[in-house]
């Protein structure tokens, strides 16, 4: 089950270093929290530790996606997830509108907020992003909470080749908020949540034009 606002589509930490995105493909460049996209730039929060990145190719298209975890214990309480994606076929392109959304150094990136569960996500798209991403996790130790609130900030080139994403993922609050059983009553919550987790995300999330 997926909820959509705007609808188009003890952990370890790391030594920082730099993580090359896909060869060739990506006018990104990821180096320990500083994330540069052409023109745009991000620095994760030091609140979020760095666990690393892997590749991952779908039936027309191929990326990198790199993992930062906010947590309290054992628990995660947050995480941002920054995606590098690039067309492998002459035929696809990234097409979707690029507003509403945030302008930074006359870029574009669109912004919606949505509920999903990864579980879910995983059944439906083996060996997509949520299943590798729950695998990569995994494989260190750390598990997930299946539901998620998340903010995701997309911009695609002038060409439909090259995609940017980044993603504020906070654990959905199931007691207050059940993906499995949603009415017109749960309308308004998710609303109420979707506006908070963008306000929190906002904060987070400070992009700026690249000095």
């Amino acid at each position: 089950m997926v909820i959509v606002r705007i609808v188009l589509g003890s952990i370890a930490l790391l030594a920082a270093c730099r993580i090359p995105t896909v060869a060739g493909t990506q006018p990104s460049q990821i180096d320990g929290r500083n994330v540069r996209w052409n023109n745009v730039c991000l620095q994760v929060p030091e609140r979020f530790q760095a666990m690393g990145s892997f590749n991952f190719k779908l039936h027309n298209s191929a990326g990198t996606r790199t993992i930062f975890l906010a947590a309290k214990g054992a628990t995660v309480t947050a995480m941002v997830v920054v995606q590098t994606e690039a067309m492998t076929t002459q035929a696809d392109r990234y097409v979707y509108p690029l507003q509403p959304g945030i302008k930074v150094a006359g870029t574009l990136l669109r912004v919606n907020e949505f509920a999903a569960s990864d579980l879910l996500s995983a059944r439906r798209s083996p060996n997509a992003e949520a299943d590798l991403t729950m695998q990569f996790l995994a494989h260190r130790g750390i598990g997930l909470p299946d539901e998620w609130l998340n903010v995701r900030f997309a911009t695609h080139d002038a060409t439909g080749s090259n995609e940017f994403l980044v993603f504020y993922r906070e654990p959905l609050d199931t007691d207050a908020l059940d993906l499995t059983a949603i009415g017109p009553a749960d309308l308004p919550l998710f609303a109420t949540a979707f506006d908070d987790v963008r306000r929190r995300a906002e904060a987070a999330l400070t992009f700026t034009a690249c000095p």
